[in-house]
């Protein structure tokens, strides 16, 4: 059975009581222990995040390393773990994340030919609030597919060859929210020809924030970060965003939430849910047009 060394890299930023059950989802995988490690990527926490790793290794189950940097965004957090990893594949999730038990062994399993750079998974909500439910519904965290791959992948699930990361020079990190650096590097690996698959059996289950203010900021991070995207790939990037709109527009335009109510309840969706995604799709709207606006 093939089965590599794998590093996992797992930047964090200020949330340690998240990280805790993320790195014990680790304890539990099936792939042998021996077999893998993982890096902790501090991105300057002030929340004591260091006393925590100091006090978690004392009963250590897993092979972990921890670094620290001047905060910078999970890119630049991101690139340090590569650096300081040991081993030919490298896999990422997030710090708000917990791995299935059988993760590594999936997500390994399709490296079948040299050409795949990159493997990556599904992400599911682990809670059932409405905003996990919102994320979910539309597939927000899922790799989208292209003909017979994907488009990019999103490392809160993804395993990449370590040697592909370093030919592309790792995440953009002039990238300094979390949003656009994960489509970036897949165009960037994608540009050398080589292919990037999905594997819905590899699962990673997300603790998404149950507050509008923390949606707000993922949608806004995301429109910030197409703004990157459009700059650098043009037509690439497969959007055509127009950031000369005034923002204003978005947030007095209210006119699709009928027509959208309507069609997700034609889809199923119960009348409470309708009208509360139909909502939360207004409010991604203006923040991510925001974003754009914004940019970097």
């Amino acid at each position: 059975m093939f089965m590599p060394k794998v590093s996992v890299i797992i930047p964090t930023y200020n949330r340690k009581s998240l990280l805790k059950p993320c790195l014990d989802s680790f304890a539990i995988q099936t792939y042998p222990k021996s077999h893998f490690e993982v890096i902790v990527v501090d991105d300057g926490s002030s929340d004591g995040t260091d006393l925590f790793i100091k006090e978690y290794r004392r009963d250590l189950k897993i092979n972990l390393s921890y670094f620290r940097q001047v905060n910078g965004g999970p890119a630049k957090a991101r690139n340090i773990g590569i650096k300081n990893a040991k081993w030919d594949f490298i896999a990422f999730t997030d710090d708000d994340c917990e791995v299935d038990r059988n993760w590594l062994m999936e997500i390994i399993k399709d490296f079948s030919s040299e050409e795949i750079a990159g493997v990556g998974g599904m992400v599911i909500s682990k809670n059932n609030d409405t905003l996990s439910q919102y994320m979910d519904y539309y597939r927000i965290l899922q790799p989208p597919g292209e003909g017979d791959g994907v488009k990019y992948l999103v490392t809160a699930n993804a395993c990449y060859r370590k040697k592909v990361l370093l030919e592309v020079d790792g995440f953009s990190e002039e990238i300094k929210n979390p949003g656009g650096e994960d489509p970036d590097l897949s165009y960037k690996i994608k540009a050398l020809s080589h292919r990037l698959v999905y594997n819905p059996l590899a699962r990673v289950y997300h603790n998404h924030k149950q507050d509008l203010k923390s949606f707000y900021r993922t949608f806004y991070n995301y429109g910030r970060g197409v703004a990157y995207l459009n700059n650098k790939w043009g037509e690439k990037a497969g959007g055509n965003y127009q950031s000369n709109t005034p923002v204003f527009f978005h947030a007095l335009n209210i006119v699709p939430l009928i027509g959208q109510i309507l069609s997700l309840q034609r889809r199923g969706v119960g009348v409470r849910l309708s009208i509360l995604f139909a909502s939360l799709n207004h409010i991604a709207r203006f923040a991510h047009a925001s974003g754009v606006r914004r940019g970097y």
